[in-house]
């Protein structure tokens, strides 16, 4: 006979245990799948094909998968433990039997911790003994590891879904709930900067500075199944993970409370408070405006009424589909208050939305606070870092602390926010972003869709000369080294891998002290750049321009090919040779990266070279005798000539025609 002090009801835990048992087993069977069958796998094959055995913990390599099927079990494992509140015959007899509902709350939630822990220990069981007979170096603090987090993650999933169960009594929106509540914020966000993106000019939905985050990155990476995966990959966060582990314990405790209050006569309705559901249709409405009026403007560009009017029938056409949803009907029942809570938060976020917005894109940074600047564009943007500077690069890495040239960035800004319209989708894809590295240690990015402006070319002109090889050189940037896993040189010719990543870079950071160059050599021709190097590292990588006047890396390319192939030299239809000794180099180069190919060479007086001195060139450019600082250059016609449309754009000479130094 069970004591009458006792905490525990042994049927009343079989009976919820009972009640998800096989969903249980699915998740066990699953986790063996994704773990230790998927790693005997791997294993199996690396041992026949004799493959690479990777760096690190081996049971990351199916973390992500495994997390995602485990925070999708728990959804389901919270929704169907506590169906019973969802039915009015089976909430009238739970609340008829002799305890109180925190006790039967704690039975639920202690049922569902078992269901959590059970496949986990017993997944950790079989990677013990299984780590044994693998090639991977698994030990058992990784296994500990592994399990413990994968328990946080789910526990932390399991509270959020247990605490939406309670605010609603349908199986269908409470699971429609706890994906409103996890990824609500970041689609709505996301959605916001879209449309800013859309209608303001210095708006930018992504960064392509590679620093300073973008504006949509603060709100992905802390959406709790986001981080949770990319924990794994990125690192383990002490504080935000304490900080979701609180977040987990105050909502178990809401859950309580919640419970306590609802009332059973509430169990037909879908909502148990009706001011929760109306700010939920309200928001979601709002979301929905965002992204049918987003679609609509974008088809249909061009004009503050298209704007207006995609708005509009976006919010209609959404609003009726929530609603539907949420009354499980296609027969609407007219809800005046959701009409009227739908209505004050949309006039309430139009308001927010266009002084905030106007506020942000109409601020432009103290020449005094800034400590440097990088300007890039949508044609450099291919040579910009992927991911960011984490140590693995210079600080400096792109980024100009020159007076003169923040003066001009700030100028060009302000002229930018003069005027201020709606931006004309029209215009385009090209577009410059300015990325301020402030001397409290922040950035600030803005970018900017007329690349007609005069200011916009005069500072990409200077930013890209010579003069500032050093700071936009991917090698000579490399912070560390060591850590190098590739180095790859890629230009018009081909591809060059350099085996010895680390002792390339070192030599080659040495001789580029000596290097001196302000020729242009590796500008953009039509998004491709003459020469590319990339240092990959563990979890990232950078793309970016490296200087053909280094010998270093001369002679690593001569190692492979022939040096005028590989920069696309021989094969060229089109030459010419200037010789500066009577020009104003600065605005020669000013030029070339202007004025078009026609007003170019007539400019200039250039002369096509025959067949001959064509040869001669190549012969030349063979054996390396490459000058970036030399009195003579050579301009030759690049592989974009063959697919830029000048019907559609306005065509530069750089974006033809690629520029060396020669002796």
């Amino acid at each position: 006979m069970r004591s009458a002090t006792s905490l525990l009801n042994r049927t009343l835990l079989l009976h919820f245990t009972g009640s998800v048992f096989w969903l249980s087993i699915l998740f066990l069977i699953g986790n063996i799948l994704l773990q230790p069958l998927a790693l005997w796998i791997a294993s199996i094959n690396v041992r026949i094909n004799d493959g690479y055995v990777p760096s690190g913990n081996p049971l990351d390599m199916m973390a992500g998968i495994q997390l995602v099927f485990g925070m999708v079990y728990v959804v389901f494992l919270a929704a169907f433990l506590f169906s019973y509140k969802n039915k009015e015959q089976s909430i009238d007899f739970m609340h008829a039997l002799p305890m109180k509902r925190h006790y039967l709350l704690s039975h639920a939630l202690l049922s569902g911790f078992i269901n959590i822990l059970i496949p986990m220990v017993t997944t950790s069981i079989i990677l013990f003994f299984e780590r044994h007979f693998l090639v991977f170096d698994i030990s058992f603090i990784d296994i500990i590891t592994w399990g413990a987090y994968s328990v946080f993650v789910l526990m932390t999933v399991f509270s959020v879904s247990v605490f939406c169960g309670f605010l609603v009594n349908n199986i269908l929106v409470h699971l429609q709930l706890i994906l409103i509540v996890f990824f609500l914020p970041v689609i709505f966000w996301t959605l916001n900067v879209a449309v800013a993106d859309a209608l303001f000019e210095g708006v930018g939905i992504m960064s392509f500075t590679g620093n300073g985050g973008n504006l949509i990155s603060g709100v992905v990476d802390n959406t709790f199944p986001i981080f949770a995966i990319q924990q794994i990959y990125s690192g383990f966060v002490f504080w935000k993970s304490f900080m979701w582990s609180l977040f987990a314990v105050f909502l178990f405790i809401g859950s309580y409370i919640l419970y306590g209050r609802n009332q059973n006569e509430k169990v037909h309705h879908t909502f148990n408070q009706s001011w929760l559901r109306n700010i939920l249709v309200a928001f979601l409405s709002i979301s929905g405006m965002l992204l049918v009026g987003l679609i609509i403007s974008v088809t249909l560009p061009n004009g503050l009424l298209v704007f207006i009017l995609s708005f509009l029938f976006g919010t209609a056409f959404v609003y009726i589909a929530i609603e539907m949803s949420f009354q499980g009907t296609v027969r609407l029942e007219r809800n005046i208050k959701s009409m009227i809570t739908t209505a004050a938060l949309l006039i309430l976020f139009w308001t927010v939305f266009i002084i905030g917005w106007n506020q942000y894109v109409a601020y432009v940074p103290e020449e005094s606070e800034i400590d440097s600047v990088r300007v890039t564009n949508s044609s450099s943007s291919s040579y910009g870092s992927n991911g960011k500077v984490n140590g693995e690069m210079n600080e400096d890495y792109l980024y100009i602390d020159n007076g003169e040239v923040i003066a001009e960035a700030v100028q060009a800004h302000e002229e930018a926010m003069a005027g201020l319209a709606l931006k004309d989708i029209s215009q385009g894809y090209e577009w410059i972003e300015v990325s301020y590295r402030m001397k409290n240690g922040n950035y600030i990015n803005r970018r900017f869709d007329d690349l007609e402006r005069e200011p916009y070319k005069e500072i990409l002109g200077k930013v890209n000369s010579g003069e500032y090889a050093r700071n936009n050189d991917v090698f000579f940037n490399v912070e560390d080294p060591s850590k190098l896993l590739r180095i790859e040189i890629s230009a018009p010719g081909g591809t060059v891998t350099v085996e010895e990543a680390s002792s390339f870079i070192e030599e080659y950071q040495r001789a580029m002290l000596g290097v001196d160059e302000d020729i242009p050599a590796n500008i953009p021709n039509g998004g491709e750049p003459l020469l590319n190097g990339v240092a990959e590292f563990e979890q990232s990588y950078y793309s970016g321009q490296a200087s053909i006047y280094n010998p270093v890396l001369q002679k690593a390319i001569k190692g492979e090919e022939e040096l005028a192939e590989f920069l696309g030299v021989e094969g060229s239809e089109e030459m010419y040779t200037m010789t500066l000794d009577e020009v104003d180099r600065q605005k020669f180069f000013q030029d070339y990266q202007t004025l078009t190919p026609k007003q170019f060479t007539s400019k200039y007086e250039l002369k096509v070279l025959s067949d001959s001195q064509m040869a001669e060139i190549v012969k030349i450019v063979d054996e390396g005798k490459l000058d970036g600082r030399g009195q003579k250059v050579l301009i030759y016609s690049s592989v974009a000539e063959n697919w830029l449309d000048a019907e559609e754009i306005t065509i530069s000479m750089n974006q033809e025609f690629n520029i060396l130094g020669i002796e």
